[in-house]
């Protein structure tokens, strides 16, 4: 069903022009990159890619997510352009195992770009919510 939905999700998105640039982090107890920004430039691509996705199961390191998209997956290196706002998409099966973690973590998104993300992520570490996106310029 989390396949069907993000590759739903990514069928909208620009991604074919270069305009749009979509990487995937994995997370349970630990945290994987599924793919970096930089890795695909089709829609079809970032769709298999996902498709070959595999669930590990385990605890909800939210913290720790967010603290490897900010140090890897948020760099020019992973694909990250700093004139392009960012968008974070965190799809979870529960709450973070570690509130405080996840608060610290969130607070350390310094871009202004960012700040719509520092404001919400708080709501990830206090109740469960399924699905959430967050953007620059998302109506709090």
């Amino acid at each position: 069903m989390m396949k069907s939905f993000l590759s739903r999700l990514v069928s909208r998105l620009d991604i074919d022009s270069g305009k749009t640039r979509v990487g995937l982090v994995t997370y349970a107890t630990n945290v994987e990159t599924g793919f970096n920004l930089s890795a695909h430039y089709s829609v079809a691509a970032v769709q298999s890619a996902i498709s070959a996705l595999s669930y590990s199961g385990g605890n909800t390191d939210t913290a720790a997510a967010l603290a490897h998209v900010r140090r890897s997956m948020l760099t020019s290196a992973a694909g990250d352009r700093n004139n392009v706002s960012n968008v974070v998409v965190i799809l979870t099966d529960g709450r973070s195992d570690d509130k405080s973690a996840t608060q610290v973590c969130t607070s350390l998104f310094k871009k202004p770009r960012m700040s719509a993300l520092q404001k919400c992520m708080v709501e990830i570490a206090t109740r469960v919510v399924p699905v959430f996106g967050l953007a620059h310029g998302l109506q709090s």
